[in-house]
């Protein structure tokens, strides 16, 4: 028996940190669609001296390289190419949105709740773009306290059917 609740005792926990973990990553995607809000947007060609190349913006976002290549395959990225070499380049803009799409992706967002709110960004309507986040952050509060329910639900479970010994 004591296996048997080890094991459901490491699965709630699990389940707990996974939790913790999506709520960190809706800050952050709220941080970030809050900064993008308030700063100004760059004149054409002014990011050209800090472009990225794949590998650089990768790293920079905590994503592999083939992560932008396939986020670009689904239409969410659309790096410039570099001139003479043909390399994809990421400038100011385009790491802005790869940030965003690195931290919906990682809250699980699907490619196209991804583009619209690519979209909206793009088109300015901040806004509406934080509420859809804000809504989506208290559907997983409700699963949090959903959690908590059903562990404290198998935490009687424990205790009474210890106490029937």
């Amino acid at each position: 028996m004591t296996v048997i609740i080890d094991t459901a005792l490491a699965l709630v926990d699990a389940h707990h940190a996974e939790l913790d973990r999506k709520r960190k990553q809706f800050e952050q995607t709220l941080d970030a669609i809050r900064a993008l809000m308030s700063a100004p947007t760059p004149a054409a060609g002014a990011w050209r001296s800090a472009d990225l190349r794949v590998g650089e913006a990768a790293k920079a976002v905590g994503v592999r390289p083939s992560a932008l290549r396939f986020w670009e395959q689904q239409g969410l990225l659309k790096p410039e190419r570099d001139a003479r070499s043909g390399y994809r380049v990421y400038g100011q803009r385009q790491m802005r949105q790869l940030e965003v799409v690195a931290l919906l992706r990682g809250v699980n967002y699907g490619f196209n709740a991804i583009r619209l709110v690519l979209d909206e960004l793009t088109a300015g309507r901040f806004e509406s773009t934080l509420r859809a986040v804000e809504k989506r952050r208290t559907v997983m509060a409700a699963s949090s306290r959903a959690c908590i329910a059903a562990t404290a639900a198998l935490w009687c479970y424990i205790c009474d059917a210890h106490q029937d010994r």
